[in-house]
């Protein structure tokens, strides 16, 4: 250690002395430079306080400076891996100042040999920083709303710390976590389609140097797919052009020369909810067939489809895009025509008349399959042929004119056809609801059968099944005893009807029910007693009991429920509404609105799901049991068919409507049209309810106005009321509107959408003069502004009577509007002037023979008055313009 010391003693004093004779004496300024740092152990002294000073890799400032990998200034100058000012220094990798200096590796002295002259050494320089090297580990694609990670992988040649930053290039709101780390998790929000991204990792060392890698990331949104194959047919629809709809989306294809198509479709997770449409659309010499097949969500076609993920008409019958598929979105479509979950979709199929679409999709098969046989003038497609009224009315005159049997030849075929019909039907047994689903107030039969060829029928009473067979969609049921169906109004009295065999054919099944051709063979007894035998046909819908709404507990015992209730043995009349309360603890009152009493039931959910009401019976002290099945949802409620089969004195089944009362909070305006009664079994009306009182009631009376009142606490009113004495409604056997009421007072109960549930009560004038007090309830539904652009078929729902514009100076000022039964067929006709013609309903126009010309009265105007109509000949221009009153001036 002491050689290794003087050494670079001597070193260091060579060096000094060199540049001191270089530089020419003690007061100039020089610098050196040393490539090692000097480490000194042991203390620096100066032999000066006031004039000395020492410092590490810095300057010391006085009359004595010491510098190391610094600067020494003064009048002596000496560096051991620094600078040494002033007369004597010290330092150990430093300076110290004064005019003496100890170094214990290597002293300085004013003394050194000048003789002695050291080549100076090239100083080394610091190495270049260099940046960190860094890579991304991960996955190139990833799925929207799951999280995924980065990894950076990063090393520094110098070892130096790394520090991260993450970025992308996405607009995307992407959520990352550890930004600032190695590793980043990453999740990508709801998008609706794929997405591109790119993720950027800057790595910086201690030192500041970055390098930054990039990795490109696909995003792709969550998918839901199944593959939909049917046929488009009638008869084939040749290389038809078919459209699937799924919300916004579009999926295109085209079916072969059988009609067979195939498409997958695929959409975003988010639309899994949405319904599918799909459209088909005939080309060359078929381009007018326009089909349409309304499914339920892209969910529900999944579930159907199972493992495969292909549907096909095994699983779902209505792939299969056909007039029948085509009548049933008609129908629906006129219930609510924007449907956008499976819940309304449900609600439209059970609101759809299944004897109509039955008949619609037959009149489209005519002219799909008859070639010589054109669309009515101005109806472009198959799908235009069946949305009007006034469209099918010329649609079936055109075919009766051409074959007065083709319509029910068709019908049959259609029923026989596989493709149009599903004929592969799983087995009947188990619990239905035979009914008329469109009309809640339509006779309701309960069907049980059992897989070992038995079972039970109720209707007015019960019977069991003596045995009971199925081949493909037709079913054969022989019952043991006579089953009491119903009673009916017979221009000879009530006629009662027995039912001995029941034979039932499926004609098509969806998720609500399926539509069953039913027919009856039994007997009839007349309203004079005598018995004759009874074969009736008629379609109808079969709901099984296991597919029903349930009812909601906590809304049950919310508020107050009415019970509009009927039965079909006596003469299908109204058994009137009750007003129920449920409570939480089983208990539940029902009060009666005409007596104002009050009886105490029990309630409770059976262990099948079924509402029952316990009742105590009259004059006795056995309980009866009354189960309620909910068909479907109507206008802040159910319909509903029960049965009470313990009961000896009353129908073991009754109908009806069950209705949870709402809290009206804000006015109604009820300006505008509105018809009803919605669901019952009775002449359809149109009020147009004018903004200054007036009342019309299907385009003709004007005896009534109309006036409405709100009051917070109570709800809202609306009463029509006659104002005049009102015209002579003539009965016939084609209607049954032969009521005279002096008016309504119906107070709202429910309002929800376009419908209106009302409470009713009026006094009916019968022709007798017996007056009656009925209550009731009503459905009404707001069909928009009041406007009419031609004659329709409400103007003959019953007689009416219109009266000439003065003006016109006629003795015979009446126009009658009629309608009749001829050979089973209905008639219009049309008496003015004295003279009554048969009318046909053309294009909105009444067209007439006169003089073996074709004439037409034309509608011109409607208005709270009367209607405005031009008589000319057809193919001609106006003639004769006149004005029929309402009401005689």
């Amino acid at each position: 250690m002491q050689l290794h010391a003087f050494r670079k003693s001597l070193l260091a004093t060579l060096i000094t002395s060199s540049l001191l004779v270089g530089c020419g004496g003690s007061d100039s300024e020089s610098s050196a430079q040393s490539n090692d740092n000097v480490a000194s152990d042991s203390n620096n002294t100066s032999s000066s306080g006031t004039d000395t000073g020492s410092a590490g890799s810095g300057n010391t400032e006085g009359n004595t400076e010491g510098n190391t990998e610094g600067n020494t200034e003064g009048n002596t100058e000496g560096n051991t891996e620094g600078n040494t000012e002033d007369n004597t220094e010290d330092n150990t990798e430093g300076n110290t100042e004064g005019n003496t200096e100890d170094n214990t590796e290597g002293n300085t002295e004013d003394n050194t040999d000048p003789d002695v002259v050291v080549e100076p050494t090239e100083p080394e320089l610091p190495k270049d920083n260099q940046a960190p090297v860094v890579g991304i580990h991960g996955e190139s694609e990833a799925l929207e709303q799951k999280a995924f990670t980065l990894t950076a992988e990063a090393t520094d040649p110098d070892g130096d710390q790394i520090t991260y930053t993450w970025s992308h290039d996405s607009e995307l709101a992407i959520s990352m976590e550890g930004s600032d780390a190695a590793t980043l998790s990453v999740t990508v929000p709801d998008i609706d389609r794929d997405h591109l991204v790119n993720f950027t990792v800057s790595a910086t060392d201690s030192n500041g140097a970055m390098t930054q890698s990039s990795i490109a990331v696909t995003v792709k949104r969550k998918v839901s797919s199944v593959t939909i194959t049917g046929l488009v047919t009638d008869k084939p629809i040749v290389n038809a052009l078919v459209e699937v709809r799924v919300g916004d989306e579009s999926f295109t294809t085209t079916a072969d020369s059988q009609g067979a198509y195939s498409t997958l479709i695929e959409v975003d997770e988010s639309q899994i909810d949405k319904l599918v449409t799909v459209f088909a659309k005939g080309v060359d010499t078929q381009q007018s067939v326009s089909f349409v097949s309304q499914l339920s969500s892209i969910q529900s076609l999944i579930e159907q489809a199972g493992e495969d993920a292909t549907l096909d008409s095994s699983e779902n019958f209505s792939v299969n895009v056909t007039n029948v598929t085509t009548a049933e979105h008609v129908l629906m479509a006129s219930f609510d025509d924007l449907l956008e979950s499976d819940e309304e979709y449900l609600a439209a199929l059970a609101s759809v008349d299944v004897q109509k679409k039955i008949d619609l999709a037959t009149l489209i098969k005519v002219f799909v399959d008859n070639d010589d046989i054109d669309l009515p003038e101005g109806v472009e497609s198959t799908l235009d042929l069946i949305d009007d009224d006034l469209s099918i009315e010329q649609a079936h005159n055109i075919i009766t004119e051409k074959d007065p049997t083709l319509f029910e030849k068709t019908k049959e075929e259609l029923e026989q056809d596989s493709d149009l019909i599903d004929q592969d039907v799983e087995s009947l047994a188990g619990a239905f609801i035979l009914q008329y689903l469109h009309n809640y107030d339509s006779p309701a039969t309960h069907i049980n059968l059992t897989e070992d060829g038995k079972g039970q029928l109720t209707a007015i009473n019960t019977v069991s099944v003596e045995h009971w067979e199925q081949t493909a969609n037709a079913v054969s049921i022989e019952l043991s005893s006579s089953l009491a169906a119903r009673k009916v109004n017979s221009d000879e009295g009530i006629e009662s009807i027995y039912v001995n065999t029941l034979n039932l054919t499926v004609l098509g099944e969806n998720d609500a029910y399926k539509t069953v051709e039913v027919e009856e063979i039994g007997d009839k007894v007349l309203g004079n007693g005598h018995r004759v035998a009874h074969n009736n046909k008629y379609i109808t819908n079969l709901v099984s009991k296991s597919d029903m709404p349930s009812i909601d507990i906590e809304d049950l015992t919310q508020g107050r429920w009415y019970l509009d209730r009927f039965q079909s043995d006596e003469s299908e009349g109204n058994e009137g509404y009750g007003i129920f309360e449920f409570y939480a603890d089983g208990k539940v009152f029902e009060n009666f609105p005409d007596t104002e009493e009050r009886e105490e039931l029990a309630w409770r959910i059976a262990d099948d799901g079924v509402l029952e009401l316990m009742y105590p019976r009259d004059d006795s002290d056995e309980t009866g049991t009354v189960r309620f099945w909910f068909t479907k949802e109507i206008a802040g409620g159910y319909a509903f068919v029960s049965s009470d089969n313990e009961h000896p004195d009353y129908s073991h089944t009754e109908y009806g409507i069950f209705i949870q009362e709402q809290t009206i909070e804000q006015e109604i305006d009820f300006t505008g049209r509105w018809t009803g009664e919605v669901g019952r079994n009775t002449e359809s009306f149109v009020f147009d309810l004018f903004e200054n009182g007036a009342l019309n009631v299907n385009y003709g009376s004007s005896s009534f106005t109309w006036g409405s009142s709100f009051v917070e606490t109570e709800g809202q009113a609306l009463d029509f009321t006659l104002n005049s004495t009102p015209q002579t409604v003539t009965c016939t056997d084609a209607e049954s509107l032969c009521l005279n009421v002096e008016g309504l007072s119906q107070r709202v109960l429910v309002a929800e959408d376009d419908m209106v549930v009302f409470e009713r009560e009026f006094t009916e004038n019968h022709v007798s003069g017996y007056q009656e007090e009925k209550r009731e309830l009503v459905i009404l539904k707001q069909e928009g502004d009041i406007e009419l652009n031609g004659f329709n078929k409400e103007f003959f729902s019953y007689t009416r009577t219109y009266f000439l514009d003065p003006s016109m100076q006629r003795e015979d000022d009446q126009v009658i509007l009629e309608p009749s039964i001829v050979n089973g067929e209905r008639v219009y006709t049309l008496g003015i002037f004295g003279e009554t013609h048969q009318i046909t309903l053309v294009d909105g126009q009444m067209r007439f023979k006169l003089d073996d010309k074709d004439w037409t009265f034309e509608l011109l105007e409607y208005s709270q008055q009367g209607i405005t109509v031009c008589e000319y000949e057809v193919g001609q221009s106006c003639e004769t313009e006149m004005t029929w009153l309402f009401s005689k001036p």
